[in-house]
């Protein structure tokens, strides 16, 4: 399972309501199938009887010409991470990532690194851009390197017995925040935040989970990006196994203070719980309630409550902020009367209806593409899977970019801002450099 899916389905996404056809849990754009590994199997305590490995490679990309890599330091580019392919052992599947740099200006791909390895979990959504440098999250060690693979280093590395989880980078470049959580998964409580310098790998504050509980956020602490004046991140609770999805979000600061994203006044009501259905943007933080996902509130970094919404019959889920955390874009099924499912409602089958939000208020979305078209410009992520546009049902998570079919799904083209660019097996967009 790749690291997105993972923090959906270990939030609890399986507990709550599903579509009306099926007992299964309705997929979500941040939710994918045919994945490798498994949200709820604790990670071995001890090395099992090996297995010769399986070999799963597909064609490596050629490495870039001298004079292509020397347009890394000044082109704009756009950086992906492709998984391309895989090695068996041990009962697990160690994915093979190459991190690619394309210069936009001429339409080349000027930078390559390889990374994973048996005992170094690589995976597409784990890597992140400092200034043009990578970083990436092998989860037992951060590495970082240059766009072109040289000057590889070990930035940080897990305690003996933990897993490196979440990372982000800071908006000036000079800090990775890092979710640290124990390896067996049992006990979340010696999970902690980290914040490592990048350049020195000095490890400038941590913060332990018991600090998170204080203000109601359980499980894990997982990070999900930086607020807009660097000095601090907005992080969620990772829950496993039967674990309650009663975890709201948090903001941790490089000062060590940690609070809760959400007002006092907007926490669940006696029959609720917390929702997994949040999104956070660098102003604003959107959290959702109940089991059938009624009602979401927007609080602002301070955790003031700038807005609620709830649509009388429909679920609301918050799928995306536009670039400027001004208007959060939101899916809403039908919900019909089931008894037989959790919650005892289930969703209506098929594409939802799409809405906006702002102060101004809630506006239908006629046009999913358009309004991505219209936020995105030419950083317009789209997929080609065998010879067709996907269809643009749902916002596409660049941190997950694949066609439908499994293991035995076809290559997809890249498309950035109308562009076809790359063959892609299993991607995520890392980011764009101007």
């Amino acid at each position: 399972m790749n690291w997105w899916a993972k923090t959906i389905l270990v939030l609890g996404l399986a507990t709550l309501a599903s579509g009306c056809s099926s007992t299964s849990p309705k997929p979500t754009p941040n939710s994918t199938s045919g994945a490798s590994e498994t949200a709820t199997t604790a990670l071995p305590t001890a090395e099992p009887t090996r297995v010769p490995p399986t070999v799963d490679p597909k064609a490596p990309r050629a490495r870039p010409s001298a004079a292509d890599q020397a347009t890394l330091a000044t082109d704009p580019l756009v950086v992906y991470a492709d998984e391309v392919g895989s090695t068996l052992s041990n009962g697990r599947n160690w994915p093979v990532v190459e991190v690619v740099s394309y210069n936009l200006r001429t339409g080349r791909i000027a930078g390559l690194v390889r990374v994973g390895e048996v005992g170094e979990f690589a995976y597409p959504s784990q890597v992140v851009l400092a200034g043009r440098m990578v970083v990436m999250n092998l989860e037992k060690r951060l590495v970082v390197a240059n766009l072109d693979g040289s000057g590889m280093r070990t930035l940080f590395a897990a305690p003996e017995g933990f897993t490196l989880w979440t990372i982000a980078i800071s908006p000036d470049g000079a800090t990775v925040a890092v979710g640290v959580e124990s390896e067996n998964l049992a006990d979340p409580s010696l999970s902690f935040l980290a914040f490592v310098d990048l350049r020195t790998g000095n490890v400038l504050r941590r913060i332990g989970q018991p600090a998170f509980a204080a203000v109601g956020l359980e499980g894990s602490p997982g990070v999900r990006r930086w607020t807009e004046d660097g000095k601090a991140v907005r992080v969620f609770g990772i829950l496993h196994r039967d674990a309650d999805p009663n975890a709201p979000g948090a903001t941790a600061g490089l000062d060590g203070a940690v609070t809760s994203s959400v007002a006092g006044n907007e926490r669940p009501g006696a029959s609720e719980r917390f929702s997994t259905s949040f999104e956070v943007s660098e102003r604003r933080f959107a959290c959702g309630f109940g089991l059938s996902y009624r009602r979401f509130a927007i609080s602002e970094a301070n955790a003031q409550v700038v807005g609620s919404v709830a649509l009388k019959g429909r679920t609301v889920l918050p799928q995306r902020w536009s670039p400027d955390g001004s208007v959060l874009l939101f899916a809403a099924w039908k919900l019909t009367s089931s008894p037989s499912h959790p919650g005892g409602e289930c969703f209506e089958d098929g594409p939802p209806a799409w809405h906006s939000w702002s102060l101004g208020g809630i506006k239908e979305v006629p046009d999913l593409r358009a309004l991505l078209q219209q936020w995105d410009g030419p950083r317009f992520i789209d997929l080609i899977c065998n010879g067709t546009p996907t269809p643009m049902e749902y916002p596409l998570n660049p941190a997950s970019l694949q066609c439908d079919g499994g293991s035995n799904r076809a290559p997809a083209t890249l498309v950035i801002g109308g562009k076809p660019i790359d063959q892609i097996h299993q991607a995520a967009v890392v980011g764009f450099i101007d």
